[in-house]
């Protein structure tokens, strides 16, 4: 397949969910035949098939300009797109560089950091700055894009003096938009963030955020020995506000020289499952245009990633712990598995549904309780959260009677989220989730419709985005249907029977949530096959039994465990440490780690 739009270069693609390529990459213009006006920006939509197209611009393509009245004599304006991310909603972001002709010196140029984004039917957005486009002059480029949690636009470059003089050296700029195309002032309190690596030249080129939040930026700096230049690559770990993260090599930056004076630069970098940074580039050992590059590749040491599977850890140390509430007094008894020495407390009171999750994001699972009704509060439901971080108590008004409560990290920014998931009031009638997002204080909620009347509302992220996703379990039909929030695209399974209990937990250790089933009438668990793993079924449990998945030995894997109510029995079937049995509560008791399970 050859797209021939005219002396044109691809620089960046990636595919949809529904299996189309998008490209974007750089188009030279030619006017009467003369001389070349500059490079406009351009995306390209294919079919799975390899075919163009044609709903998407004008049949198949398109484009943009930032093109001015402005003429140099040779240059005019040239538009170089390098980077491109695909919104959840199906809208493309094209990110690069416009260089405007400059008077002083003759035909010289300064450059610009432009971003684009394109409705999914190939036209501008209008909503991103009111014509789809933004220009920051103060970033010379915009080499590489990425995508929050919460939406906002991170775009990296290179920060310098315009004029290209040598004398003034260039940093790594970075910039963050809100989702209208508005520089977002929550960031360093300008939206922009300017770093220097070392003395001379620096020149970001990737950039991705952890699912803690922190901004991995990734490229190379340069500092002149001895008459030329070397060049090393270059890491900073920003924190969510823009500032540097100091537990990041104490200053939050990383020099890497792969030999003395050697050329070094950074392509790509990734963020492993385990927390660890991975670069990789080229090095070449000397200055001299005769010296082939060879592959260079480096690891950095990150941070410790979140262990999910352990999602009831009470006393944070990465392995979910027996705890158990009691209705009939409102009371939380805790084992937990560091100090193994119970405790319990008064929170709650009998008609509470339990809510634990880490709601402050220190890493421990926080009490808490949903109330449905509340007297005095009208339809008005109430979370009522005890921090584990500081102890402190906190009520918050949020969703209504009848409503289940569905907290989590629905987010991805490390701390669980207010949520409820409202059935719908009649036979097929429409269900929702609602859930607060901690990321966005000035959002009261989000809603998204999914299932119906009848459906069990489940907890899990299926893509492994370290987001949860809206999810139902359809008994009628043993259906499982997900609405994944990396691709904004609802999927349907069937698995497993109408009388099983579905009980989704990352079994695997791969940071995607199985789904999975608990057999009541004998005591069986059968979870899906993921591309690594195929568990099938195990009897673990016996009818009567509660399931109560969770990583109770801190191995990263879900282990398969029950809760029998006629004794107050646990069961751990433990992946790594064997079976555990240990009596911690009575008939009655309501075990944290069912508390999300239908």
């Amino acid at each position: 397949m050859i797209t021939n739009i005219a002396n044109d270069r691809v620089k960046d693609l990636a595919v949809q969910p529904d299996g189309k390529i998008v490209i974007t990459g750089d188009a030279l213009e030619r006017v009467a035949s003369q001389y070349y006006i500059g490079r406009n920006i351009f995306a390209i939509r294919y079919n799975a098939d390899g075919t163009p197209d044609t709903a998407f611009g004008n049949n198949g393509t398109a484009t943009a300009s930032y093109r001015v009245s402005t003429v140099c004599p040779v240059l005019n304006e040239p538009h170089n797109p390098e980077a491109l991310a695909l919104q959840p909603d199906g809208k493309i972001i094209v990110t690069g560089y416009v260089a405007f002709c400059d008077p002083s010196p003759t035909n010289g140029y300064r450059g610009g950091a432009a971003i684009v984004r394109f409705l999914p039917n190939g036209q501008l957005d209008n909503s991103f700055d009111s014509d789809g486009k933004v220009l920051n002059s103060d970033i010379n480029s915009a080499n590489a894009v990425t995508l929050q949690s919460d939406g906002k636009i991170i775009a990296v470059g290179q920060f310098g003096n315009p004029f290209g003089n040598p004398s003034v050296p260039y940093d790594f700029g970075i910039l963050r938009y809100t989702t209208n195309g508005a520089l977002d002032t929550s960031f360093d309190g300008d939206g922009k963030v300017v770093t220097s690596m070392e003395a001379y030249n620096d020149n970001a080129r990737d950039v991705f955020v952890q699912p803690n939040g922190k901004i991995v930026v990734v490229g190379e700096s340069s500092v002149l020995v001895t008459g030329f230049t070397i060049t090393n690559f270059a890491i900073a770990r920003l924190n969510s506000d823009g500032s540097l993260d100091s537990s990041f090599d104490g200053d939050g930056k990383v020099i890497t020289d792969f030999n003395n004076n050697s050329l070094d630069s950074i392509s790509r970098a990734v963020l492993q499952p385990d927390g660890k940074i991975l670069a990789v580039g080229a090095t070449k050992s000397g200055n001299s245009s005769g010296i082939p590059n060879v592959l260079a590749m480096a690891r950095y040491i990150g941070d410790t990633p979140v262990n999910r599977a352990a999602q009831f850890d009470f006393d944070g140390d990465g392995k979910s712990d027996i705890v158990v509430f009691r209705p009939s007094s409102g009371n939380w008894f805790i084992l937990p598995s560091q100090t193994n020495a119970f405790y319990g407390f008064p929170f709650g009171q009998a008609g509470d549904q339990i809510a634990p999750s880490d709601y402050d994001g220190d890493g421990k699972t926080d009490v808490a309780v949903f109330r449905d009704v509340v007297a005095g509060a009208g339809d008005q439901g109430y979370f009522y959260i005890l921090n584990s971080s500081d102890g402190s108590f906190r009520a918050v008004g949020f969703g209504t009677q009848g409503d289940l409560p569905m907290s989590g990290d629905w987010d991805g920014d490390g701390k669980a989220d207010l949520a409820v998931y409202r059935a719908g009031l009649m036979a097929g009638g429409q269900s929702y989730f609602y859930y607060r997002p901690s990321s966005q204080p000035t959002v009261n909620f989000h809603t998204i419709p999914l299932g119906t009347s009848g459906d069990k509302p489940l907890l899990g992220d299926f893509d492994g985005d370290g987001r949860l996703d809206p999810a139902v379990f359809r008994p009628s039909t043993a259906s499982w249907i997900i609405l994944k929030s990396s691709l904004n695209q609802i999927t349907e399974t069937t698995f497993g029977l109408p009388t099983d209990i579905p009980v989704p937990a990352d079994y695997d250790g791969d940071g995607i949530t199985n789904i999975a089933v608990f057999r009541p009438s004998n005591g069986f668990w059968y979870t899906s096959q993921n591309p690594q793993t195929n568990y099938g079924g195990i009897q673990f449990g016996a009818n009567g039994d509660l399931p109560i998945p969770a990583d109770y030995d801190g191995d990263g894997k879900a282990d398969t465990a029950v809760f029998r109510p006629s004794n107050g029995a646990w069961f751990l079937n433990r992946t790594t440490s064997g079976l555990l049995g240990v009596q911690f509560g009575i008939n009655g008791d309501k075990p944290a780690p069912n508390a999300f399970i239908p």
